[in-house]
């Protein structure tokens, strides 16, 4: 009956139960946490989708993003142009221009506040695609840290 209760008390092994217990579970609750944190597939896939946000957003930059300037700078172009509209009506035709130029300087105001808006919504887009950016690099060192705790496993 002692040598029960010696064996069961943990003494011939020198750790009590729940000392021994205790370091069992940490120890396969560790392992599993990081089985299941890093499933090989899954961290394939997660490259792969990353792969295709970061192929898209530089499509954005390269492709997007210049046409939108181009936009803006063609606004600005035709405010010139109706400006030499003006200038060219004044000269050429002094009797109509009293009928033409306030349609032109009409036209003129919509093109400025069109142009202000166009710029505007160029700079927010500029400030979106920097946002969308960081939080790729955030994510890039994520799945960088995770391949390379993959790796150590």
């Amino acid at each position: 009956m002692a040598a029960a209760a010696w064996i069961r008390s943990g003494g011939v092994a020198g750790v009590t139960n729940p000392k021994g217990l205790f370091f069992i579970f940490t120890l396969l609750s560790l392992i599993w946490i990081a089985h299941s944190l890093i499933d090989n597939e899954q961290l394939t896939k997660l490259k792969e989708s990353h792969e295709k946000v970061k192929q898209q957003l530089e499509k954005l930059k390269a492709v997007q993003m210049p046409e939108i300037l181009a936009n803006s700078d063609l606004l600005g172009e035709y405010i010139d142009l109706i400006d030499t509209y003006m200038a060219m009506a004044k000269n050429e035709f002094p009797d109509d221009y009293l009928l033409v130029n306030p349609l032109l300087k009409k036209t003129k105001a919509l093109l400025e506040k069109t142009k202000v808006y166009a710029d505007s919504k160029t700079e927010e887009f500029g400030r979106e695609i920097d946002r969308i950016e960081e939080v790729h690099n955030k994510y890039e060192k994520l799945i960088n840290f995770l391949d390379e705790l993959h790796s150590e496993l």
